[in-house]
């Protein structure tokens, strides 16, 4: 009776190890198919496009976003926030230094081409580039990869259609660490709720990133 006892505890411990054994089996496969389906940020970018190709995207990004800018667009230099504003001579009595001063530490983000900006403003606007790309697999349907979705979906020009996809193109650039600047103020807030020339702004990034894919099919 006892052997009868002991060998059924014993095919109980059995069992309770074969089911943890194949849990923890279950649990790994579950995370290699979700790093398959959802790569590290980067990851999808550097294996599919070339340092070029990203350069480009940034380049006519810059072109596009000077083109949607209704006015100037004074930016530091290196990004300094208190040599922001909408003129030189705001910046420059807001720093209490001449125009001429002002003039040598800013550049106008709606005049200046990516190849004639200063270094810091070409990285921001490459980072931007990548973010934008790096977005591309989470606009996947089924089977559909996220670039042949979003270039079908902009086809026609629809502004709800875009202001869905320019919606996360905007969550993706609040979280850049160049864009710290824009967290609690009148930026950091849903798309629907920005000023029509902002939204206009995010809508033009996403059209230079839908050209940009399109060019890459010539």
């Amino acid at each position: 009776m006892r052997l009868v006892l002991l060998w059924g505890i014993l095919r109980l411990i059995l069992l309770v190890y074969k089911a943890i054994r194949m849990s923890r089996e279950s649990r790994s496969r579950y995370i290699l198919l979700f790093k398959a389906v959802n790569p590290p940020e980067g990851e999808f970018l550097m294996k599919n496009y070339t340092e070029e190709q990203i350069v480009n995207l940034a380049r006519l990004a810059a072109a596009d976003y000077a083109a949607a800018c209704t006015g100037p667009t004074i930016r530091g230099l290196n990004g300094e926030k208190h040599l922001r504003g909408k003129s030189i001579e705001e910046v420059a009595a807001n720093n209490g230094i001449t125009v001429e001063q002002a003039e040598a530490l800013t550049i106008d983000l709606a005049k200046a081409g990516f190849d004639e900006m200063s270094e810091h403003w070409r990285k921001v606007n490459i980072e931007t580039a990548k973010s934008m790309i790096d977005l591309l697999p989470s606009f996947a349907e089924g089977e559909t990869d996220g670039a042949t979705v979003l270039k079908t979906a902009l086809a026609v020009p629809d502004f709800n259609v875009q202001a869905r996809y320019a919606a996360r193109l905007h969550e993706a650039w609040l979280k850049l660490p160049a864009n710290s600047w824009a967290l609690g103020g009148n930026l950091d807030r849903p798309f629907d709720q920005l000023p029509e020339e902002e939204q206009a702004k995010d809508v033009q990034q996403l059209m230079s990133l839908y050209t940009w894919l399109c060019g890459l099919d010539a």
